[in-house]
């Protein structure tokens, strides 16, 4: 028996796997990165990455193939590829050491609000999910510490709004979460 909101849809199951493949696409990324591997490479690496985000949810919704668990799958998989990326140019000198930081400070109060709002769509989270793919592959295309510094300082900027816009979810409230 498949757990509450899960589909006996046979093409169900394509959305997740949308998702475990973006994640594995993290590895070949980081390492890449590090090992100085060609950019074109690595965007194209990062391009397949972002369109199975693009493609996960539409698909899920199509299928009637929406869950919490495809959910959180799909913000894990985002997440993995963020930190691959960012840590590896932590790692080659490209962003401070806090610059993973936030990435992780900001899925954290995800998953922290997840539980008390419930499944919902949040246009914030995607915009900053699409900013850090858009980062990552305008660090690796122009490879320029000026766009190294816009990147970053959006970073900061669009990690204080996903925290404000999630941090609301924690307050009581109606249309606030659960009660």
């Amino acid at each position: 028996m498949l757990p509450a909101g899960e589909s006996h849809r046979p093409l169900a199951p394509l959305p997740n796997a949308l998702c475990v493949l973006r994640a594995a696409a993290a590895p070949v990324l980081f390492w890449g990165i590090v090992d100085g591997a060609p950019a074109g490479i690595l965007l194209g690496v990062l391009v397949l990455a972002a369109a199975t985000d693009v493609l996960d949810g539409p698909l899920a919704r199509r299928l009637g193939a929406c869950s919490p668990s495809g959910a959180y799958l799909d913000a894990v998989a985002d997440l993995i590829v963020a930190l691959a990326a960012f840590v590896a140019f932590t790692i080659v000198g490209v962003y401070p050491i806090w610059a993973p930081l936030l990435i992780v400070a900001a899925f954290a109060l995800f998953v922290l609000t997840s539980g008390r709002a419930g499944l919902r769509y949040d246009p914030v989270g995607c915009y900053y999910g699409a900013f850090l793919f858009v980062a990552a592959g305008t660090t690796l295309a122009l490879q320029d510490f000026a766009v190294a510094g816009t990147a970053l300082a959006a970073l900061v900027c669009l990690t204080a709004v996903t925290t404000v816009s999630r941090a609301g979810l924690l307050l009581p409230g109606p249309g606030r979460g659960r009660a």
